[in-house]
């Protein structure tokens, strides 16, 4: 079965943003972690750190429903977690993310993006690495696909 959550993917990664294709689920992988962590302590240029996104599904609104039924499209709401040992690279990936989804609409994967809205952001520092994040919060509006 296919969820919604692979076309958002197929999506960031068409972005061609600074991640790349370091995309993950809810937690950045050891080895990713450790590797900007070490370009941290480096001391070098961070202008080209690498940077990473970490999405996690935030509780959204059920399908919407008129008088007349069923519009089977669902508001879906995501953080995505835009990681790097720069500020500015986490700042710059943010700002990459906002701009390929807010207001777009078409495919994502076998997916189709009905709306997406930008609804905040947030900069962080993580105390324990050193390492900078913007969390940026999306609503996406897509077709509910129910299999038996």
């Amino acid at each position: 079965m296919s969820h919604f959550i692979e076309g958002l993917v197929a999506r960031l990664e068409a972005m061609s943003t600074i991640a790349g294709t370091n995309i993950y689920p809810l937690v950045m992988p050891q080895d990713v972690q450790a590797a900007m962590k070490a370009e941290l302590d480096g001391g070098g240029d961070l202008s080209n750190a690498s940077a990473a996104i970490v999405y996690q599904q935030i509780p959204g609104s059920p399908a919407e429903v008129s008088q007349s039924g069923s519009s089977n499209l669902v508001e879906a709401r995501y953080q995505l977690a835009c990681w790097s040992a720069s500020y500015g690279r986490a700042k710059t990936l943010g700002n990459e993310v906002i701009s390929g989804v807010h207001g777009y609409s078409g495919s994502a994967g076998s997916w189709e993006i009905h709306a997406g809205f930008h609804v905040l952001n947030i900069d962080l520092a993580e105390p324990d690495t050193g390492l900078s994040r913007e969390i940026v919060d999306v609503r996406l509006w897509h077709r509910l696909v129910l299999t038996p």
